[in-house]
């Protein structure tokens, strides 16, 4: 019994002994690397350039080129006025009488503001007056021919204004005068003379304007004044008694309004 019991005891000690050693733990460490590739940046945006289509050029119209010359036609309308007179010399009260008329010219621009312009016009001068229970009227024909010096704000411009001014040479070619006696006038009546000389010197001055119609024409409307430097009554004859010059000391004076055309070259 007492082998018995020792073996139990044997085994009971060794069993407690393994027991009670400690069970060592094991720890697993797992380490994850993550390898960052490195980030390349995006190519730049291709830019495509568009052609460059050169904008239209605009010419504007006070840059119309200049043309140098030009010709043209010219209609007018003239109111006169000159001193008329009766049998004693005292000055009559005259109304003038619309006359219409026109002709030609031949122009030179040197430049957009100044030029140059003659003219050939044929006009009539005429007035109308009351003498001694007699109505008259007097009419005086004319081939007028200004030279003048044009001022112009632009003349490529599509609205030109100008002014103008000049000597005139006035070449008479006819006169008349027509008379028509009043009925119920028994007075007598003495003959009225028309004598005027063969031409005259005048200051020619004016305005207008020029309106660019197409590039190589314009249409003109303005106003022309006269002024007569020279008496045009002639007094050379020899008259009777009962006859009377009917001019007294006349300074022609005139004023025009005209229209036409020019052709630019």
């Amino acid at each position: 019994m007492k082998k018995l019991a020792l073996i139990v005891g044997l085994f009971a000690f060794g069993g407690t002994y393994c027991f009670s050693q400690e069970t060592p733990t094991r720890t697993t460490t797992t380490t994850t690397t993550t390898t960052e590739e490195p980030t390349t940046p995006p190519p730049p945006p291709v830019i495509v350039e568009q052609p460059v289509t050169p904008a239209p050029v605009v010419v504007e119209e006070h840059e119309r080129e200049v043309k140098h010359g030009y010709i043209g036609g010219r209609a007018l309308a003239t109111f006169s006025y000159f001193r008329v007179q009766n049998a004693g010399g005292d000055e009559l009260s005259a109304t003038t009488d619309a006359t219409y008329g026109g002709g030609g010219l031949l122009g030179v621009n040197f430049g957009r503001n100044v030029g140059m312009q003659l003219e050939v016009l044929y006009s009539q001068y005429a007035q109308k007056f009351k003498d001694a229970g007699v109505n008259r009227s007097v009419r005086i024909n004319y081939v007028n021919i200004p030279l003048l010096l044009m001022l112009n704000t632009n003349v490529a411009a599509p609205v030109n204004f100008n002014i103008c001014g000049g000597p005139q040479l006035d070449i008479n070619t006819g006169s008349k005068i027509e008379s028509h006696e009043i009925a119920g006038t028994d007075e007598h009546q003495t003959t009225a003379v028309l004598a005027v000389k063969a031409s005259d010197i005048a200051l020619a001055f004016g305005a207008g304007l020029d309106f660019n119609i197409a590039n190589a024409v314009t249409l003109n409307i303005g106003y022309r004044g006269v002024y007569g430097l020279i008496d045009i009554s002639d007094k050379s004859k020899t008259i009777t008694t009962d006859q009377y010059y009917i001019l007294n000391r006349s300074n022609v004076q005139t004023h025009s309004a005209y229209a036409g055309l020019n052709i630019l070259f």
